[in-house]
Formats: structure tokens, C-alpha cells, sequence
């Protein structure tokens, strides 16, 4: 139990040289490490980002849990290795081990990084199968792979199926149709969820800044430049970049000019902006 503890600070803190030293313990202690050890020894490395002692850990374990997947493949996304996230969900399925709303969408995660679109919609059938394309991280996960793929009208299903959206599946949806060049249906979209109480974050003002320069719609443009600034978003390098852009594109150079003044910082994006 006290090495267990002591592996959950370690994933905690992300102190690895006492993780390795408690590894080495276990070790000398027993012969072979029962799973719940296993996946903590698995999750400390992964949080410190070893992922390969992690995938040492997970090769050797003679029996392994929902858990123990779900941390590696989450791992393997989250550190930009999407081809051994999923090679990983391949060997998963061929193991015949049950997946989770978590595995979904960190295989999605892995599909909109590769762009993979073919793997994306069998998974979307999964989960059409299973009752979990409900789900707010899976439905996200999944219009984020479709408007990144460029299949909006897919994209826009999965986001009006969805009885719960989070303020991310707001903001990845406006963030998609602006990939995509569809700006009125940005806009639109941004007024809905402002209509809704939608809470604004810094990644959804840049991508509604970009729609509004897109449309050279100046007058909703100043709209989102009043709400930013008072939401205390406009010292964001990426705010401030997108609502210059916005308004030099708009043919507001005053205005453009005023909000490069008003950066305390300057760095390369904004002097290049």
C-alpha cells in the first residue's frame, strides 16, 4: 500500500526518480506485479512522460485492464504519437477487450491528428452501436475529426445530436467551421451560444475574431472586441493577434494599430500580425 501511495505522488508531481526507485523496489519485492500496481506504475511514467518504460510495463503484464489500455493509448495522443495510439487500439480490438467513452475519444484525438477519416466514421458506428455517441467527450472528439477532415455536414450532426455540449464542443465547432471558411455559420453559431450563456475562452474569441475578419464584418468584430475585454482576454497574444488581423482585414487600421498598442508584450506574432 505504501508504494502504491508513493506511486500516485510520484505520477502527481511528476517526480521520477523516486517513481523508478519504487519501480525497482517492487521489483526486488515480488516476482510479477498484479495489475492495479501495474497500471499506477504505467500511469506514473506516462504523467512524466517516459512512455517508453510505460510500454514496458504494459508489454510484460500478464493480464490487463480496461485501465491499463486506456492509459497507454491516452498517453500515446497526448504526446503526438498518434500512429502507436493507434496501433494500440488495433491490438485492443484484436484482444477483444471492452472499450469506454475514454477510449473513443482518445482514439478520435489520435484520428484528427492523422487525419484519418476512414478509421473515424467506423468508430463512429461503434459508438452509434454501443449508446455512447451521446456522450459529451465522444460527440466532441468526433465533430473535431470530421471538421478537420473537411465533412462538415457530418460534423454539424454530431453537434445537434448532442443533448449536453461543454463549452469545448461550442468552441471546436465554431473553431471547425472557420477551418473550413464557413464564416456566417461561425457567427451564427458564436450567437447561439452566447444566447445559451455559453462561457468564453480565449480559443473561441480568436476563432470568432478570424470568421469576423474572413466576413470583413467590422461591426460584429467590434462586438466580440467589447466582450473579450471585458471577459479580461485581451492581453492573450492569440486574441490580440486574430483581433488585429480582423481589423486590418475590415480596413480598421486605427483600430488594428490601437489593439497592437495596447499589448503590454510584444513578441513575433503580434509584430508579424
Amino acid at each position: 500500500m505504501y508504494l502504491q501511495n508513493l506511486l500516485q505522488y510520484c505520477a502527481r508531481n511528476c517526480v521520477i526518480a523516486e517513481g523508478k526507485a519504487c519501480h525497482a523496489q517492487i521489483l526486488r519485492a515480488v516476482l510479477s506485479v498484479d495489475t492495479l500496481t501495474a497500471n499506477m506504475l504505467i500511469n506514473m511514467y506516462c504523467k512524466c512522460g517516459l512512455l517508453k518504460p510505460a510500454r514496458k510495463v504494459f508489454d510484460k503484464m500478464p493480464e490487463r485492464s480496461l485501465v491499463s489500455w486506456n492509459t497507454m493509448i491516452g498517453a500515446y495522443t497526448q504526446n503526438g504519437q498518434e500512429d502507436e495510439a493507434l496501433a494500440l487500439f488495433v491490438e485492443m480490438q484484436r484482444t477483444g477487450s471492452s472499450l469506454s467513452e475514454f477510449t473513443v475519444s482518445s482514439v478520435l484525438c489520435a484520428c484528427a491528428a492523422k487525419s484519418a477519416i476512414f478509421e473515424c466514421k467506423q468508430l463512429h458506428a461503434f459508438a452509434i452501436k454501443t449508446a455512447i455517441d451521446s456522450n459529451v467527450y465522444v460527440g466532441t472528439a468526433l465533430l473535431d475529426v470530421y471538421s478537420k477532415c473537411n465533412f462538415m455536414s457530418e460534423a454539424s450532426w454530431v453537434f445537434d445530436s448532442l443533448e449536453e455540449k461543454s463549452d469545448v464542443t461550442w468552441s471546436s465547432m465554431v473553431a471547425g467551421y472557420v477551418r473550413n471558411e464557413l464564416y456566417e455559420e461561425a457567427l451564427k453559431l458564436y450567437k447561439k451560444g452566447q444566447a445559451v450563456s455559453l462561457e468564453q475562452n480565449p480559443f473561441t474569441m480568436s476563432s470568432i475574431l478570424s470568421a469576423c475578419a474572413g466576413l470583413a464584418a467590422l461591426n460584429e468584430g467590434s462586438q466580440v472586441h467589447a466582450v473579450l475585454s471585458k471577459a479580461g482576454f485581451g492581453g492573450n497574444v492569440f486574441v490580440a493577434s486574430s483581433l488585429m488581423d480582423m481589423y486590418a482585414k475590415c480596413g480598421a487600421v486605427k483600430e488594428a494599430y490601437a489593439a497592437f498598442s495596447d499589448q503590454a508584450q510584444k513578441n513575433i506574432v503580434l509584430w508579424n500580425a
